[in-house]
């Protein structure tokens, strides 16, 4: 059964903003940070985590510890609810408990979650996926156009609490698929999904419109 959420969404995408163009006034902007988590022993070996909930392992809570200090404090952070996340949102920023966000979670690789493509790859999946194809789905697991909107879910609603609360810097603890779904959907300029791939504890700075969901002036943290 595929996992979709259901939820209706303000701004779905890149497709329904440019429908509603006509219609949308920019917002104030937030500073938001997009980020990685660290890496785990599966990141390592280059086995499909998705929602497996693994750990840090030492390396990648060392390497989050380090990067932590070139972190400037933000008023609001999210996280992922998956313990990789968890933990490296807690190294990150140890002064703030992240809200955790359902909808942040990675896609859900169902059947080839715990090996590597050697294992179970499967070339007709994976081109569906390469062309970022809605229908492409892992078996097991959910489509990627389920993918996409939930994880849109999630960005408008991290929106909505930032407008509400008049909250000006935020951070997102989450997973690099996570980032590509959500920065090839709403960044400017446009750039594909497997663009915005990023290495662990990696991320993105960028200014995001909490009113269309643009993400503008994105820059990868400098690390």
């Amino acid at each position: 059964m595929e996992r979709d959420s259901g939820t209706a969404v303000l701004h779905p995408g890149a497709e329904g903003r440019e429908r509603g163009a006509g219609l949308l006034r920019p917002g104030p902007a937030l500073e938001i940070r997009l980020l990685r988590h660290a890496a785990t022993a599966a990141t390592r070996l280059g086995r499909y985590q998705g929602v497996t909930d693994e750990p840090l392992d030492a390396e990648g809570a060392e390497d989050a510890c380090r990067r932590a200090g070139a972190l400037e404090p933000v008023e609001a952070l999210w996280s992922s609810p998956l313990l990789r996340c968890r933990q490296t949102a807690a190294l990150l920023y140890p002064d703030r408990t992240p809200t955790l966000l359902d909808g942040l979670r990675e896609l859900d690789f169902g059947h080839w979650e715990g090996h590597t493509w050697d294992e179970v790859g499967d070339p007709a999946v994976y081109d569906l996926w390469l062309a970022e194809d809605p229908s492409a789905r892992f078996p097991g697991g959910e489509t990627l156009g389920a993918f996409r909107r939930r994880t849109d879910a999630a960005l408008n609603e991290i929106a909505e609490q930032c407008r509400k609360h008049g909250i000006k810097t935020a951070a997102v603890v989450t997973h690099g698929g996570v980032l590509m779904a959500l920065l090839s959907g709403h960044a400017r300029p446009h750039r594909g999904y497997f663009d915005w791939h990023c290495p662990p504890c990696g991320g993105y700075s960028a200014r995001l419109d909490p009113v269309t969901l643009t993400l503008d002036r994105v820059e990868a943290l400098p690390w």
